[in-house]
């Protein structure tokens, strides 16, 4: 009998579906109207395209942003001097230098407006480099916290509700009845995952779960990331159910020495998900159980 429980969301208690064609795309069809909207008053959105400027600059991705903006800048937003960020349209910022009487003055203008262009063009290139990040799905931080900003936006609008299967919802209600903590480890930044049990078609479930990791603790398919949730949450990995329907994410907590189980959904069958090598290795059939439905899981609690 687990001690505890940890769990992936998307492909396993919830349909993979539900994120790639409904919360994905509009994350990202928003991505640029929304930081353009709210960077300005948003110290978070700033910390974002911070972020996602540093990932360029250390990826060695984005020439043109490395040697244009970043090289000089060592990869940080350029810092204001003015009490807002001010677009390059600011006629106080560009007539300034138009004013011959006091050249201090004028070169205060210079200097604003140019250090409002080099502003504006990080902000655009951190904007693209999201959108294509998102394109692509990275797992990459900055991108997910801003997927967590906007997917707040739809949900407290009311624009969708997120689908949990039935058999997960009873499954760990019947576990949170016999007192076992349930903690949440989502590719999804943690802002996102409470969003989706506040939000969900059950109505707010948060109070099923006692923690939430992302990938700020590390990567999913690294075994180093299931001993910290392990070592945070006081609870021997032995001890640790995972349930994941990634195979990589199986390898990497069997690793770590957690009971890992497969969840394959009827429409993952025949997916290159399913771990073949689970039936034939025998250190990995001892740990791992592949599984269809939560109901599955009894003989083994």
């Amino acid at each position: 009998m687990p001690k505890a429980i940890l769990t992936d969301i998307e492909g396993t208690i919830s349909s993979i579906s539900f994120v790639k064609d409904v919360l994905f795309p509009y994350a990202s069809e928003r991505i640029e109207d929304f930081i353009l909207t709210n960077f300005e008053h948003d110290p978070v959105l700033l910390s974002i395209i911070e972020a996602t400027l540093e990932e360029l600059k250390q990826n060695k991705r984005g020439e043109n942003a490395e040697i244009g903006v970043l090289s000089h800048l060592d990869g940080r937003v350029a810092k204001r001097t003015s009490s807002r960020p001010r677009r390059t349209n600011d006629r106080s910022v560009l007539n300034v230098h138009e004013d011959h009487e006091d050249d201090e003055n004028a070169e205060i203008g210079v200097s604003l407006h140019a250090q409002d262009a080099v502003f504006e063009t990080q902000v655009y290139t951190a904007i693209q480099a999201l959108k294509t990040w998102s394109l692509e799905d990275k797992k990459i931080t900055p991108l997910k916290d801003l997927q967590g900003l906007i997917w707040q936006e739809g949900f407290r609008k009311g624009l969708f509700k997120a689908p949990l299967y039935q058999d997960a919802l009873d499954f760990f209600l019947n576990m949170k009845g016999k007192g076992l903590p349930i903690y949440v480890y989502s590719s999804g930044s943690i802002q996102a995952q409470r969003l989706f049990f506040e939000f969900s078609e059950f109505g707010d479930i948060r109070y099923l779960f006692s923690g939430f990791y992302d990938t700020k603790i590390g990567s999913k398919k690294e075994y180093e990331s299931y001993l910290k949730i392990a070592d945070d949450i006081k609870v021997s990995p032995e001890h640790i159910l995972f349930l994941t329907d990634i195979k990589d994410e199986c390898r990497a907590s069997e690793r770590a020495g957690l009971l890992t189980v497969q969840v394959v959904r009827e429409a993952l069958k025949d997916t290159e998900n399913l771990d073949k090598s689970a039936s034939s290795n025998n250190s990995i059939e001892r740990t791992r159980k592949v599984i269809n439905d939560f109901s599955e899981l009894s003989e083994i609690l």
